[in-house]
């Protein structure tokens, strides 16, 4: 008898896509923005493990694959945001512009929630699918740096005030639920100066079970290892805009002299993004012009 394989796998990968949807990639067989690429257009896949089933959710691509618009349409994209933040900052009283280099790597949104099983997300552009550092964690860091540095048990004077009415100024005060006061530093979004480089990392937890089953059962060296896909920068200079809104009569020279400390401290001591503790994060910052 003559036979032929022509069935089905018993477990496919399903789109969660319409299917006109995933008819219309299959025949362009691309797609320029990686961040629908790998933020939207997830596929699964259900497979039976110990007379169990189990649900493997992962993206469509991801960034690894390099953004896929030609080298020089990135070019061409980057160089009209950078011109955007320039006029941006231009309407401050002031501002500083400088350029981030990643030493070894940088982690970017791994810690938000994902639905994909063994793939950690990573912060693209929504619009141009390239990475970028949102202005809110560079606020997040440098603030971080400022009450570690300078506010830690005790408060130095600094001109007329001291360091903690400075750093109220700088950052803001208050929560939801107090009266609150916008800080004088305006943090903008930070992208890469004229390309960037994806690679592969890898987080592998030891005690699988353990953290799934947060800690009801105690970890054991007879689990196994679950080796989950990070997507890393490296080899990239971020450019960074920081407004200062302060008027000419408010800002002395110590103040701003002990904002741009702060700012190269963060970067080569404390460090930007997820995994810091380890060595991730850290640059080297330079001052470009203000």
């Amino acid at each position: 008898m003559n036979r032929t394989n022509s069935k089905k796998p018993s477990n496919p990968k399903i789109s969660f896509l319409p299917r006109d949807a995933v008819e219309f990639l299959r025949k362009n067989e691309k797609c320029e923005n990686n961040y629908l690429l790998f933020s939207r257009f997830g596929r699964y896949q259900v497979n039976e493990k110990n007379n169990k089933k189990e649900v493997m959710v992962e993206p469509l691509s991801d960034p690894l694959s390099h953004n896929k618009f030609s080298t020089s349409l990135i070019t061409e994209i980057l160089q009209s945001l950078g011109q955007r933040q320039e006029w941006i900052v231009s309407q401050f009283p002031d501002y500083l512009k400088l350029q981030y280099k990643v030493n070894g790597r940088l982690l970017l949104g791994i810690g938000g929630g994902t639905p994909y099983t063994t793939t950690n997300p990573m912060k693209l552009h929504p619009l141009y699918g390239i990475p970028y550092i949102p202005g809110s964690s560079l606020k997040g860091s440098i603030r971080n740096c400022w009450l570690h540095e300078h506010l830690t048990g005790h408060s130095l004077p600094l001109g007329s005030k001291n360091l903690k009415d400075y750093f109220d100024i700088c950052f803001g005060t208050g929560t939801d639920e107090e009266q609150t006061t916008s800080g004088k530093l305006i943090f903008l979004d930070a992208y890469p100066v004229e390309e960037y480089k994806i690679v592969r990392d890898v987080l592998t937890p030891h005690y699988k079970t353990y953290y799934n089953q947060k800690g009801a059962s105690p970890p054991r060296d007879d689990d196994f290892p679950n080796i989950i896909s990070l997507p890393a920068i490296e080899d990239t200079v971020f450019t960074i805009y920081i407004g200062i809104n302060f008027k000419t009569s408010e800002l002395d020279g110590d103040l701003r002299d002990q904002i741009i400390q702060t700012i190269l401290s963060t970067f080569s001591e404390y460090g930007i993004g997820a995994k810091t503790a380890v060595g991730y994060g850290l640059g080297k910052v330079t001052l470009c012009s203000s």
